[in-house]
């Protein structure tokens, strides 16, 4: 009996269609650009906010940075330490990131979509030496 032959390409057939469908991470720009920069003081590290724009279909994203700035309580890392951020309605975005350490990593901002779709990064340089 050849069986197996129909059963396996139904088997094949039903997982190529009930495969996910993988988005493709797409650079784009989402008008990314740190301002208000100022020192924090004598600790060597310094703050400033982020903003950005999005599709009012893409709110939830994820904040790394390359020199451990901070939102709130949280670590803005990079690799497995992020923030999340919610924008708007409307699709305006934006966050204070603080307490970033001057001589630790590289000046940098990464936003990323949650849904995977979308990210862009750009220079976040401290305004001095903040010492």
């Amino acid at each position: 009996m050849r069986i197996w032959k129909p059963t396996l390409a139904l088997l094949l057939l039903s997982l190529a269609l009930a495969a996910p469908v993988i988005a493709k991470l797409v650079n784009a720009n989402l008008g990314l650009t740190p301002g208000g920069t100022s020192c924090d003081g004598p600790k060597g590290t310094y703050t400033y906010t982020a903003t950005w724009k999005t599709s009012p279909a893409s709110r939830g994203f994820q904040v790394n940075t390359g020199n451990q700035c901070a939102i709130g309580a949280s670590i803005c890392g990079i690799s497995t330490r992020s923030c999340e951020v919610m924008c708007t309605a409307t699709g305006a975005c934006s966050a204070t990131l603080r307490a970033c350490v001057i001589g630790k990593g590289a000046q940098w901002i990464q936003v990323t979509a949650s849904d995977g779709t979308v990210y862009q990064k750009v220079a976040a340089a401290a305004p001095g030496k903040c010492s």
